[in-house]
C-alpha cells in the first residue's frame, strides 16, 4: 500500500542510502490493533519525502529487499 502522505510509525529500524545519498530509506515496523507487528519503507529522493509503503503480512526482508532496491536504483516508484 503506498501513500503520499507520511504515515504514523512505531519504530525505526533501519536507514539505507546510495553512495551519494540522493536516494534513502528508512525501514520501520508497525503493529495493528491487534498488536501484530507489519513492515514499512519511507522513500526520500534528493532528500526530499516521496512516498511511504506499508506491507501488511510481509517479513522485514521484503521491507529491506524494496529498500535495497529503491538506492540501487532498481526500484523507481
Amino acid at each position: 500500500m503506498k501513500s503520499t502522505t507520511i504515515m504514523y510509525v512505531d519504530k525505526l529500524l533501519n536507514v539505507y542510502s546510495n553512495a551519494d545519498s540522493s536516494k534513502r530509506v528508512q525501514v520501520w515496523e508497525k503493529y495493528d490493533a491487534h498488536k501484530n507487528k507489519h513492515y514499512g519503507c519511507r522513500y526520500y529522493e534528493k532528500q526530499v519525502f516521496k512516498f511511504d509503503e506499508f506491507y501488511p503480512n510481509k517479513s522485514i526482508h521484503w521491507a529491506e529487499c524494496c529498500a535495497k532496491n529503491w538506492v540501487d536504483g532498481v526500484k523507481n516508484q
